[in-house]
């Protein structure tokens, strides 16, 4: 028996916006609950790009995480507003432009480097913010591009937005290379040497010169990275039942890890905590924060922080230009991360035994760790420029 023919549409029907044409009632029964079942539904509150941005951070499984993944979603709402789009209206090109955008940060006219980079890291409440602070490595560039990525296919599957662009974007790989930012350990004297210049004609100069001064020791000599900083409590540098000193970090996903606590530092934490009228060691219980702001009585912001640094690292290339120019520049062009970068490669060339590094990193691939293995560089290029000469001797 041959199938009857569905009717064709008239041509009346088929001319009216798709919105306006009202959906057939469903028949009762079974057919009531499939046409039900597959009417579209959105699965967030979200009416903005900014609602829906913030239902996606509150799936973050940190808040180290969710601080990323904002500078990032941010970064890009604003660069897709500036091409008049939204998180609904995206197609691959814009995609393919935006990442574009990232890898040319250093060739932007000067009019749009007003507009998108700024020399130095500002409060985003301070008019001279901006979403850059330079141009982005390939790493940082692969990983704004995953985060977008992370973000269109989150809303796709709430509703949000229809279709992703993001899955048809592809990612390159960035191959792993050894770390490059980071300062010869000779570095650390001259910025402690410049802390020790600050001036301190007043009590906040003298609590802001103190304050610096422990930053530089506890980067330098952990390897701390900058997002560890504002739940770590003065109470998390303790004491261990052998007798030894630790300080406990909150760090990436959330995970507590223990860092030892060199004898120097500990040192340094003594005075620090002395020259704020405090005991020399802390209680257990002392939850008061190990960086407080000196203008509040909670933590010092991760930008306040980062500024400080900042300002050392230009004090510090002067001084180091004195004698030695190479270093002052290297100075000049570094930023706070640099130190636990700094701090790695010092524990690898001292020839620390690789498991120990990894644990002090807080690294959970011991790959990572191995970027900061330049003193294997070193000595396999001075022994290759000791065997290989054209003279046969």
């Amino acid at each position: 028996m041959s199938r009857r023919k569905a009717p064709t549409p008239s041509a009346d029907a088929a001319a009216q916006p798709i919105q306006t044409i009202s959906p057939a009632a469903p028949a009762k029964g079974v057919g009531s609950a499939r046409a039900v079942m597959f009417q579209p539904r959105q699965l967030i509150a979200a009416e903005t790009d900014e609602q829906a941005i913030e239902a996606w951070l509150l799936q973050c499984s940190s808040a180290a995480t969710s601080a990323n993944y904002r500078k990032d979603a941010d970064r890009f709402l604003m660069w897709i507003k500036a091409r008049g789009r939204d998180l609904r209206t995206l197609v691959v090109e814009d995609l393919a432009a935006y990442s574009s955008f990232l890898s040319r940060l250093d060739k932007l006219a000067p009019a749009d480097a007003e507009q998108w980079i700024s020399s130095r890291r500002w409060p985003k409440t301070d008019i001279r913010w901006r979403p850059f602070q330079g141009p982005l490595s390939k790493a940082s560039q692969r990983q704004a591009l995953v985060a977008i990525g992370a973000l269109l296919r989150w809303l796709e599957k709430t509703g949000y937005v229809d279709r992703s662009p993001a899955a048809l974007m592809k990612i390159a790989k960035v191959r792993k290379r050894k770390v490059d930012r980071y300062l010869p350990w000779e570095a650390v004297g001259h910025l402690l040497n410049a802390a020790d210049q600050m001036p301190e004609d007043n009590a906040e100069q003298h609590r802001y010169k103190i304050r610096t001064r422990f930053l530089v020791c506890l980067f330098s000599l952990t390897g701390a990275r900058l997002s560890d900083l504002p739940l770590a409590t003065m109470a998390s540098i303790h004491r261990n039942p052998d007798g030894l000193w630790w300080w406990s970090v909150t760090g990436k996903g959330d995970k507590d890890e223990e860092v030892p606590v060199p004898r120097d530092l500990l040192t340094e934490f003594r005075k620090y905590r002395a020259s704020m009228g405090l005991s020399e060691l802390p209680s257990a219980s002392d939850d008061s924060p190990l960086v407080p702001s000196l203008r509040g009585g909670g933590p010092a912001a991760e930008s306040t922080i980062y500024v400080a640094l900042e300002k050392l690292f230009k004090q510090a290339s002067t001084l180091a230009r004195e004698t030695d120019p190479d270093l002052g520049d290297r100075l000049e062009v570094a930023s706070p991360h640099w130190l636990r970068h700094t701090a790695l490669t010092r524990q690898a060339d001292m020839k620390m035994d690789l498991r120990w590094i990894q644990a002090n990193a807080r690294h959970e691939d011991i790959n990572t760790t191995m970027g900061y293995l330049h003193q294997d560089d070193r000595d396999r290029h001075r022994e290759t420029d000791r065997v290989m000469k054209l003279d046969a001797k």
